[in-house]
């Protein structure tokens, strides 16, 4: 007989296999509650900053396309910025985009890997700060600790806006280099050899850079470092430690500030105080604002339930610290909770950290800078460690409770339906993120006192699949009015408002009269507003007066004489008027920056044909109808062009294309429209139309007998 012992496994192996069923756990449960978002809409911001963002869609992956999405200009799509904007997040869209175009599945498969990701970081980071000098040994059970902090802080439903709001990849994506490069620097804090430190600390710089190139609350991120030294590697009985802190601390925050105040501000700090001419609110009023914000945040985290959440808020300003009355508790609250963590930074570091970390991180989003007030994104990062108290709590009442059936039996009760709960309230709130009409829906009903759900749901309601609403317009209008008199986040919403009514006027109703008062409203509000500008200038266009759409096109062409929108946009009105030579220079310039844009190349051909190069305005009507083949109007121009240049056999074959591709009845409606038409350049009907008669009488006759 053999004596049989099992082997003890190597702590490292051990380590490894525990880390590797976490890190299956996170994905099981992420993928788990978030199953139900693969196929959730694109909304709110992720228009401008990805669907209609001009740079971001790649159709290969050359380095020029890759180093334009670096500069890619949510605000103005077809312009580069003159700096880096966002560049790591940007370029994640521009691949999701080669990969996918405008499929949102891709991009939710690459939020919620991110989400994952970080999540696993934060359980390592955790864990790994327990080998810290000032907590070696003091914990027991660091794997479950680390653990469920992490898993409590992932399937917390306030993360919902951040992972399944594409464009908010912005947010977790910053986060996931920011808890990559706080795992790499206690890697290396941790490292007895020199020749381990220095590529952990390395990797934290490179981490640290990735996380500003995603989203700028980064920022903060060597002041969180500082945070770490100071309450888990540094003595702090030590007078002369705390002495140097404190003025580390001073001088990375003033080199933070002269850093951003270069890259963000353009060297000018103070600038920052001009965001407020266009909120609603002042730097006094939202100073006093976000302290009752972040505790409602807190309520949000601590009592997590669908009914708190929203994509938007109705939140009543601060007037004093007196009115509204929670405003003077709210502040209180926040100065105990600090002066708690500041009390207990020798006998609780870890209590003082998740406090210290959750208040730091708020600093750039919820202090001076003029943003909107709230969004529940802003948690994402910043409540990274609030869970870690309460486990820690659990774990010593489990310990102590060990050898007690009931009572450990209720305590593993109560963490197994705190998880569950959790996780259904995060599906059930994921749902609502379906598509525009169930999330405005439901900001309207949680914010009734917002402009914002009621303008978004009349979008939805006037150019979404509304189809089963027969006076969805004036239902729209109806709501856009409503939203006028409501709270607004910023002053150029309510011109925004304005617009769009404008455009139900103009696009739907096909009132230009109504509608250009609404655009001039609009445009006293917000008179840099370029989209309220262009919409104007096209309406202006189908209402039949040129003169006052070159006016305004040319305000458009000179805040960008490089978008080739404008200046198409103005050389097709000095087409209408009949100023040639003049609307060419324009086209000219639009074509040299999109050479295959159909309206380009229809504007240009129409203009060549009208000043008697026909040899080159059939050439452009050729590569057009290239690219639009069931295009009817770039027919009746190749016509015209042919009877112009008098080449009858030219005349013939295009005539004979033009029946052949259309039906009889389609050609006549098309003709019989050509008179009144302004959306297209002009045909010549007295030209083009005795030709197409002749034929479309005869095939008739034809037809008939």
């Amino acid at each position: 007989m053999y004596n049989i012992s099992f082997m003890k496994i190597p702590e490292k192996n051990k380590s490894i296999a525990i880390h590797l069923i976490a890190f299956l756990l996170f994905f099981i449960f992420l993928t788990g509650i978030y199953s139900n978002t693969l196929h959730s809409s694109w909304h709110f911001d992720d228009l401008p900053n990805i669907v209609n963002n001009y740079y971001l869609h790649i159709n290969t992956l050359q380095y020029d396309s890759i180093i334009n999405s670096w500069f890619s200009n949510p605000s103005n799509p077809f312009q580069l910025n003159n700096k880096l904007y966002r560049p790591v997040a940007c370029m994640s869209f521009a691949l999701n985009w080669y990969f996918g175009q405008n499929n949102v599945f891709g991009y939710h498969i690459v939020n919620i890997l991110i989400h994952i990701f970080t999540a696993f970081f934060l359980y390592l980071f955790i864990f790994n700060l327990f080998n810290s000098p000032n907590l070696h040994g003091k914990y027991k059970n660091r794997y479950l600790i680390a653990f469920f902090a992490a898993i409590l802080w992932a399937i917390n439903p306030i993360q919902t806006q951040a992972v399944t709001y594409i464009v908010q990849r912005m947010t977790i994506l910053a986060a996931m280099f920011y808890i990559f490069g706080l795992y790499s620097y206690i890697k290396a804090r941790n490292s007895h050899s020199l020749t381990k430190k220095i590529p952990w600390f390395l990797n934290c710089l490179l981490f640290y850079l990735f996380a500003m190139g995603s989203k700028e609350n980064a920022a903060i991120f060597p002041v969180a470092l500082l945070t770490v030294e100071a309450l888990f590697y540094q003595n702090l009985k030590n007078k002369r430690t705390r002495y140097i802190l404190i003025w580390s601390t001073l001088g990375i925050s003033v080199l933070f500030i002269f850093f951003s105040s270069l890259y963000f501000l353009n060297g000018t700090p103070l600038s920052i105080l001009n965001g407020y001419s266009h909120r609603p609110f002042s730097l006094a009023e939202r100073l006093l604002t976000e302290p009752r914000i972040i505790i409602f945040y807190l309520n949000q985290i601590f009592y997590p339930v669908p009914s708190q959440f929203s994509i938007t808020h109705d939140i009543i300003l601060s007037k004093s610290i007196f009115t509204p009355w929670t405003t003077i508790p709210s502040i209180l609250i926040i100065f105990s909770l600090i002066s708690l963590a500041l009390s207990q930074i020798r006998k609780n570091p870890l209590l003082s950290f998740s406090i210290l970390f959750y208040f730091l991180n708020h600093l750039i989003e919820s202090s001076i800078i003029p943003l909107e007030l709230i969004f529940e994104h802003r948690n994402y990062l910043p409540s990274f460690f609030l869970f870690l108290p309460v486990v820690l709590v659990l774990s010593k009442m489990i310990i102590f409770y060990k050898n007690k059936f009931l009572e450990s039996t209720i305590l593993t009760a109560l963490i197994i339906f705190l998880i569950v709960s959790l996780c259904y309230s995060t599906f059930v709130r994921n749902k609502v993120w379906i598509d525009d009409k169930t999330l405005w829906t439901n900001a309207m009903i949680k914010a009734p006192n917002s402009a914002r759900p009621l303008n978004n749901i009349a979008i939805e309601l006037a150019w979404g699949d509304q189809s089963e609403h027969p006076n969805r317009y004036d239902l729209a209008l109806k709501l856009f009015q409503k939203a006028l008199d409501k709270y607004q986040p910023r002053i150029s919403l309510k011109a925004g408002v304005l617009g769009n009514m404008a455009n139900v006027y103009s696009n739907n109703k096909h009132d230009y009269k109504s509608a250009i008062p609404l655009y001039e409203k609009a445009l006293q509000i917000h008179p840099e507003n370029k989209k309220i500008r262009h919409d104007m200038v096209k309406t202006l266009i189908l209402k039949g007066d040129f003169k006052e759409a070159l006016k305004n096109a040319n305000i458009l062409v000179s805040s960008n004489n490089n978008n080739e929108v404008y200046l198409s946009l103005k050389g097709f009105i000095l087409l209408w008027q009949e100023n040639y030579d003049e609307a060419l220079l324009s086209l000219k310039k639009a074509f040299k920056i999109t050479p295959d844009k159909i309206t380009i190349l229809m504007s240009t051909d129409v203009t060549l044909n009208l000043i008697g190069d026909h040899e080159a305005a059939e050439l452009l009507l050729l590569r057009a109808a290239e690219k639009a083949p069931r295009e009817i109007m770039i027919l009746f121009y190749l016509i015209e062009n042919s009877i112009r240049a008098d080449d009858k056999t030219k005349e013939r074959k295009y005539t004979d294309q033009l029946f052949t591709l259309f039906d009889l009845t389609t050609i006549g409606e098309c003709l019989a429209l050509l008179p009144k038409q302004r959306r297209y350049p002009p045909v010549s009907v007295d030209v083009v139309s005795p030709v197409i008669k002749k034929i479309l009488i005869a095939k008739t006759f034809e037809a008939k007998n």
